[in-house]
């Protein structure tokens, strides 16, 4: 694999990561808000 290819992968890597954290952390603020926090399961954010 070339240095850019290498590169771009690495880059499209931490944007589909950050984009997965954001995902998972605004499926948790809405599930707080939902059911409240003591309610809040990890089953129910990954729903």
């Amino acid at each position: 694999m070339s240095e850019d290819n290498l590169k771009n992968s690495v880059n499209w890597q931490s944007k589909k990561s950050s984009l997965t954290r954001d995902r998972i952390i605004i499926a948790a603020l809405e599930c707080i808000i939902e059911f409240g926090y003591e309610s809040t399961t990890m089953a129910k954010i990954t729903k």
